[in-house]
């Protein structure tokens, strides 16, 4: 089970009924989007397990969950960012949803309640930790893991509603933090961690909760886009991918909302470097390219088919293309122009 399975049933009557809208913005700005200049451009195509589904890159790796296939568990992929090599392919069980890197350490959350630690350099399983059941996102700043736990999209299950901080460097659980009700995406920045939360099926979440990295305290609470999903920050901005097809960006000293972004509907994952927010969704079967400095949606590059992830390394985009409406079991990988990563388009 990945994100896209866990969430489907209550993001399918929001897309629905956002998908007309979404596909006539898309038309309305292909023209400007067209007269864009193609910095970022698609330099090759990587085979690998079936059904990629979440994506992390450190700038040297490539991690890259997918479902195993035997069906009876899941696989991570490593790549070789230099040369798009397939390294290896390991095997972390059933239930897999999420994967993080900081260079040292990957980390993949489990469904089952685990969080699983590989090498880096080696591959290898280094430990696996419990946190609790229906572990969801997991997100490292190189000194701490942070960890939601969400039941989002299973019946009969109560809802979650917490945040675990783990030492990434002995594996030891740190502490539990209260926030919403089922939180879904987290990523950190090494001072803030942002979190957003689905909420329930008959209450759709439209918050962030940010939390201080160093306390465990939770500072505020940030009204967003209704059904957030996905979100990434970089001490400056944070940017958060709602499936109604907005993209919010918060002020991360103030947590103040600066703008919304429309982009379309479904949106699933979202990356950001210091020039460019990346963002996918698996209703297109490309990326669409967000200018960081004016919240400009300048340009969408064309990948595989029904793209679930996205990272950027800062130099190269990684797309997973699940292959759900077509062709898939690939990656992508974007290559950016230097103007591009400076947010010069």
């Amino acid at each position: 089970m990945d994100r896209t399975r866990l969430t489907a049933r209550l993001r399918g009557n929001a897309i629905l009924s956002a998908v007309l809208a979404g596909a006539l913005c898309v038309m309305m700005l292909a023209p400007a989007l067209g007269g864009a200049t193609s910095t970022a451009v698609v330099i090759r195509t990587i085979r690998v397990g079936p059904t990629p589904t979440q994506v992390a890159a450190d700038g040297t790796h490539v991690w890259v969950t997918d479902v195993a296939a035997n069906g009876l568990g899941h696989g991570v992929t490593e790549i070789n960012a230099a040369t798009g090599r397939v390294v290896r392919t390991i095997s972390v069980g059933l239930a897999s949803v999420a994967i993080a890197s900081d260079g040292v350490h990957v980390w993949v959350s489990s469904l089952a309640g685990f969080i699983l630690e590989l090498n880096a350099s080696t591959g290898r399983v280094v430990r696996s930790i419990f946190v609790g059941f229906g572990a969801f996102d997991v997100a490292s700043d190189g000194r701490r893991v942070w960890v939601t736990h969400s039941t989002f999209g299973l019946s009969g299950a109560s809802a979650a509603h917490t945040v675990t901080e783990i030492d990434a460097f002995t594996g030891r659980v740190l502490r539990t933090i209260d926030v919403g009700w089922n939180p879904g995406g987290i990523s950190s920045d090494g001072t803030h961690v942002w979190v957003t939360q689905l909420g329930s099926e008959s209450h759709p979440g439209k918050t962030v909760t940010e939390i201080n990295a160093a306390t465990g305290r939770v500072v505020r609470t940030i009204g967003v886009s209704l059904l957030p999903d996905a979100i990434s920050a970089d001490a400056t901005h944070v940017w958060v991918a709602s499936s109604i097809g907005y993209v919010n960006e918060l002020n991360a000293s103030t947590g103040h909302l600066v703008r919304s972004i429309l982009v379309g509907p479904g949106l699933l994952d979202i990356s950001s470097d210091r020039g460019n927010v990346w963002v996918v969704s698996p209703v297109f079967d490309f990326v669409f390219r967000i200018d960081a400095a004016t919240g400009r949606l300048i340009q969408f590059v064309v990948v595989g088919s029904s793209p679930e992830g996205v990272a950027s390394d800062g130099t190269h985009v990684w797309v997973t293309n699940s292959g759900v409406t077509g062709n898939g079991d690939t990656v992508s990988e974007i290559r950016i122009a230097p103007s591009a990563v400076r947010g010069k388009a």
